[in-house]
């Protein structure tokens, strides 16, 4: 005989706790955000033993993720908050009025994002100066802390997995420093890290799309504020001289970089051509000698942000300075990287040879690692960028219908020869590794076997060397064989997920040219990568895939450029 129905929900009932009756959910569990059960009869789990015992505890858990997902939402809705009312922001302009609160300058739309536009004429804060003890008092709550603590822990490891300085050179210490002592930096880990946070679920559980949707909109202003600030910042340096002020710049120049980071993990338009631009041409301004002659001013600037206070024969970089050539590294690879779909060349091209090679009979310790940024040795970027700089000249040549094809091929060959010279050097060192165990060694994340990421690199570079010089030939022998060893470096690195996501440019050229039957790895690379494929660069390598393999034709234009331009915007796979 079926029992009455009751005026309890089964839930609450499990849980012994008070219920309204409402239907089809009471307030109770709508207010947990948790399943209510209402049913004439009662459900089988409701035995009075294991079985009762057993859905008390799922319910019990179901609590508690439901808990969790709304004090993210909670978080993300105070992020909001806070960017609409901007604490602190007169305090950090020592007394400046914000064009934010006055209405002198409206937010940023989509036409005036980038940094070279100016707004009110704010004055800049040296990044050395008062404003450190500001913004300390500023993180003396829990959502701030969070939110640091968070970004240090999980975000920067998870985006950066190359990056793990040594301990003599001072770990990542600046990350924290820089923190404290700059509101732009800070608005950037905030947005970067609310947003992931809101992606990649903290444990086994659904994340809302509400979240999501708070998160994305918390992320974008936070950007938009970010960039009035640089705009403003940006302004006042000029004005007052980027070599008089040296740290400030370097800074300026930190947090630009930190914003072609965020768009690239957003990945929500190609808003970040402005913001690149403007970077590139304020390191190559800060590169360039006061005198106006052209000339690499690299270890100069270098030294001139070192700590004056260290000790005579103390190695370790300045704060100013890792955070400078980290930035500066990110930089290089982002334009060589870019300079590919905007069929440019690279803009720091010029600047190379000091910046990434260095006095090598003075072994000089300036030049930047690469190796930091994606895993790449700097040779192999740099022989990328010459590649994208030979395929910009020969669409610059063949506008102007001019005999370019004998010297395109000397260029061509000469590169080619480089490449698989470096191949021959990556083979005979592969099998000498130093096995010492540091304190570096035992506390660092065990990264991918050495040089596996330079060879993808080089493979990838090779195909599209072939394109340059012979054109969209994808059964051509040589260029299968070059896409064969990409695809084959590519599995090997399968294991370190991490790892893998920061090769998106490398996985972009070798999956659009990926045979059919190579095709089926490339789409099972999505169940590898998990939630790390569902946001920035690898989200866009997925489409662009799609559209060039449903494209057949082979026309004799078709080329990278194409390819990465294939989603009616500029793809940004750094």
């Amino acid at each position: 005989m079926p029992k009455k129905k009751p005026e309890n929900c089964w839930t609450c009932r499990l849980r012994r706790k008070k219920c309204d009756g409402t239907q089809p959910t009471c307030r109770v569990c709508a207010s947990l955000e948790i399943s209510c059960h209402y049913s004439e009869t009662q459900p089988e789990w409701m035995d009075g033993g294991p079985r009762q015992q057993a859905e008390a505890q799922r319910r019990k858990s179901e609590v508690k993720l439901s808990a969790d997902r709304r004090r993210k939402e909670k978080v993300v809705r105070r992020l909001q908050s806070e960017l609409l009312s901007d604490p602190g922001r007169d305090e950090y302009h020592q007394g400046v009025a914000s064009p934010l609160t006055t209405g002198a300058t409206p937010a940023p739309d989509k036409e005036s994002r980038g940094f070279t536009q100016s707004s009110s004429a704010l004055e800049a804060t040296s990044p050395g100066g008062s404003t450190s003890n500001v913004w300390l008092s500023h993180l003396n709550c829990d959502y701030d802390i969070g939110l640091v603590v968070a970004f240090l822990d999980h975000v920067f490891p998870l985006l950066s997995p190359f990056y793990q300085p040594s301990v003599l050179e001072g770990g990542r210490m600046w990350l924290l420093a820089v923190i404290m002592r700059d509101k732009v930096f800070r608005l950037h880990t905030n947005a970067i890290t609310s947003y992931l946070l809101s992606v990649i679920p903290c444990r086994s559980e659904t994340i809302t799309n509400t979240c999501k949707l708070y998160a994305l909109e918390g992320a974008q202003r936070q950007r938009d504020l970010a960039i009035s600030h640089l705009q403003s910042d940006l302004s006042s340096l000029i004005t007052r001289g980027i070599h008089n002020n040296l740290s400030e710049t370097a800074t300026l120049l930190t947090n630009m970089v930190n914003v072609l980071d965020l768009e690239r993990t957003l990945a929500d338009g190609d808003e970040w051509q402005i913001h690149l631009e403007a970077a590139l041409n304020l390191i190559r301004d800060l590169l360039q000698d006061e005198s106006g002659l052209q000339g690499s001013n690299w270890s100069l600037v270098l030294r001139r942000l070192s700590d004056r206070s260290k000790p005579a024969g103390f190695d370790m970089w300045s704060i100013d300075q890792a955070a400078f050539r980290f930035s500066v590294a990110k930089l290089v690879v982002f334009d060589i990287v870019t300079s590919s779909s905007l069929g440019r060349p690279p803009g720091l091209l010029s600047h190379h040879q000091e910046l990434l090679r260095g006095d090598r009979d003075l072994m000089d310790r300036n030049p930047l690692q690469l190796t930091e940024v994606n895993g790449c040795q700097n040779w192999a970027m740099a022989l990328l960028g010459e590649v994208v700089a030979l395929d910009a000249w020969k669409k610059d040549q063949e506008k102007q219908k001019t005999q370019y094809r004998q010297h395109l091929l000397l260029r061509g060959e000469d590169i080619y020869t480089r490449l698989n010279d470096g191949l021959v050097q990556l083979d005979k060192c592969s099998n000498s590794q130093d096995n010492v165990m540091t304190m570096d060694s035992l506390t660092s994340r065990a990264p991918p076997p050495p040089y596996v990421i330079t060879k993808l690199w080089t493979f990838a570079t090779l195909a599209y060397l072939h394109i340059v010089l012979h054109g969209w030939q994808p059964s051509n022998r040589e260029f299968r064989h070059s896409v064969f060893h990409a695809t084959e470096l590519i599995k090997q690195l399968s294991p370190w997920p991490l790892h893998l996501r920061a090769q998106s440019w490398p996985l972009c050229v070798a999956g659009c040219l990926a045979s059919e039957e190579e095709r089926p790895f490339y789409q099972s690379l999505e169940s590898i990568l998990g939630a790390l494929a569902s946001f920035g660069s690898i989200q866009q390598t997925k489409r662009i895939w799609k559209r060039v393999w449903a494209d057949k034709s082979d026309e004799p234009r078709k080329d990278v450029a194409t390819c990465l331009a294939s989603c009616d915007y500029k793809a940004f796979l750094a």
